[in-house]
């Protein structure tokens, strides 16, 4: 990005692409993502266009210069097609995991890939599953079939398994909606039953 126009400008690109991500955090993290997506997309052809982007942006509080907003959607639309993708929208917004974040989805990972494939089957991944700690199961209004549902992992896999990157995707995703890290460790830690280090 910092090609297209210069330092200055990545760095203004940057803020707007952080207040926007707290905005989407604010809203539900990746559960809002796809709420926003389809909002943006106001003619439904599930492509963000241009003038559908910069009104999407208007609508949650953020008006960046035209300049900016030519660069943010270049970023955004990777493939340079003129429209963005859900999967390139998603994407841009990503954080990647670093830190204990990083470490603790790594360790789940090992737990779970114990002869070290790189992927694991949703048998396997339901097994391992534990939600005696989740608020909604708790409650009584989610089973742990519903839980393990709302992660996404069904929609993840491929031959009814899951590979590491998509494990890590997800998580990537779930670690925008969780702004306290260590929130976001023991949620780990106790889904995959693994132990504090």
């Amino acid at each position: 990005m910092s090609h297209l126009f210069g330092v200055g400008l990545q760095i203004e690109i940057q803020r707007i692409q952080v207040q926007f991500r707290m905005i989407l955090a604010k809203k539900g993290g990746v559960h809002s993502l796809a709420t926003c997506f389809e909002q943006m997309d106001t003619n439904g052809n599930g492509l963000i266009e241009f003038e559908e982007f910069e009104k999407g942006l208007k609508q949650l509080g953020l008006f960046p210069t035209k300049v900016q907003l030519q660069t943010l959607f270049k970023y955004y639309d990777s493939d340079a097609s003129g429209c963005i993708s859900y999967n390139e929208f998603i994407a841009a917004l990503r954080d990647p995991l670093a830190g204990p974040r990083l470490e603790v989805v790594q360790r789940a990972w090992r737990a779970l890939d114990k002869f070290e494939t790189g992927k694991v089957s949703l048998d396997h991944l339901f097994a391992q599953f534990t939600v005696s700690n989740e608020p909604m199961f708790i409650a009584g209004k989610a089973s742990k079939e519903d839980l393990f549902h709302m992660y996404g992992f069904e929609n993840k896999a491929k031959e009814g398994c899951v590979s590491k990157q998509c494990f890590f995707d997800l998580y990537t995703d779930i670690s925008m909606g969780t702004e306290v890290t260590a929130t976001f460790v023991k949620m780990v830690e106790h889904c995959w039953q693994i132990c504090s280090e």
